[in-house]
């Protein structure tokens, strides 16, 4: 009995000693925000590049993303004289790299490929909308599985893209910079730059067709009631898109667009990290009047990551529209494995 009462306290002491460790995370934990993008396919063209968060890699460091972005569409508006139609699916498959070098500095590159094609999830989506009592937005009325992106005002027909079509994406080059110093105890703020190179083909709405500028500051830091444990986060990021649109909407005048995101992080467990965060990005299409064009883009998104090994993890991600705009996609799905080289991912 003596030997077994021992066993016993042994391995409460042990269980306390693993909560105790497992209570903090360390001053090094930061937030991660979902690295979703928007892929309606006016709005995706001239959308920011997904978030790096508030810190560059530290120099020597390198990370690899391979992604799968994928998105189902069903949005038919009028307004005055202007109309659009959106009904099919998007796919965009990316690979990015990131360096830390220097003093506070990163470089990135990000290579998609966008791919349009009929929707062949409208029977499942149309049953998860039944099934939480979903308004449906006129998809049982359309024909199933079909592409159709199409857009026109006054009579002309400016888009028509009805064939499945994959082409190579707007190539994004960029630098990031963390500010030596970060106020009011924030985790660190990144300010970041690049350009997306005119890779991609208007016609088959995989790029602009133009070069494009963006720039973003992104910040984070720990909730209030987490400074300690660091296992509840928040992430903030602000920035501006410069650049025109593409030849097939050529009929709109053009406009920077500025763009914001915001969301909370929470690590239940050292391998787990559960996210929730809103993006928005305004039109960059300044005398459109369809909502698809016209309305600000506004992403909702819930996931997280589990850390696979000592230094990958895998991302997983819904992406919706908050129901009320149409610049988004209906519902979207992130699936992205990450590696980075050095110590085990933050």
């Amino acid at each position: 009995m003596t030997n077994a009462i021992r066993h016993i306290l042994a391995a409460l002491a042990a269980s306390s000693a693993l909560s105790q460790a497992a209570d903090s995370l360390g001053q090094d934990a930061i937030a991660e925000p979902l690295r979703t993008v928007n892929l309606n396919p006016f709005h995706g063209l001239n959308g920011p590049p997904p978030s790096g968060g508030a810190r560059v890699l530290a120099p020597g460091r390198t990370e690899v993303t391979l992604s799968l972005d994928a998105a189902s569409h069903f949005s038919e508006r009028e307004r005055d004289g202007e109309w659009a139609l959106i009904d099919g699916e998007t796919y965009r498959p990316n690979v990015a790299l990131r360096r830390g070098f220097g003093q506070g500095w990163e470089a990135f590159i990000d290579v998609p490929v966008v791919m349009h094609r009929g929707g062949v999830f409208d029977g499942f989506i149309e049953g998860w909308h039944d099934f939480f009592g979903l308004p449906q937005g006129g998809r049982k009325a359309a024909p199933r599985d079909r592409l159709a992106v199409r857009y026109g005002r006054d009579g002309e027909t400016f888009i028509d893209l009805s064939e499945s079509a994959k082409a190579l994406g707007d190539v994004g080059l960029g630098l990031g910079y963390q500010l030596p110093v970060a106020p009011m105890g924030l985790d660190g703020i990144a300010l970041r730059a690049s350009i997306r190179l005119p890779t991609g083909d208007e016609d088959e709405l995989s790029g602009r067709g133009k070069a494009g500028l963006a720039l973003s500051a992104a910040t984070s830091g720990a909730l209030p009631w987490a400074t300690e444990t660091r296992r509840w986060l928040w992430f903030a990021r602000v920035g501006a898109v410069f650049g025109g649109i593409p030849k097939p909407l050529a009929a709109l005048d053009s406009r920077p667009s500025a763009f914001g995101g915001l969301g909370v992080s929470w690590q239940p467990l050292n391998r787990l990290r559960l996210v929730a965060q809103v993006d928005a990005q305004s039109s960059p299409y300044t005398d459109a009047k369809a909502p698809q064009l016209a309305d600000p883009a506004i992403l909702l998104s819930f996931g997280g990551a589990v850390r696979v090994s000592r230094n990958s993890e895998i991302e997983i991600a819904v992406v919706e529209d908050d129901g009320t705009h149409h610049a988004a996609a209906d519902v979207g799905l992130r699936l992205a494995w990450r590696w980075r080289s050095g110590t085990a991912v933050d």
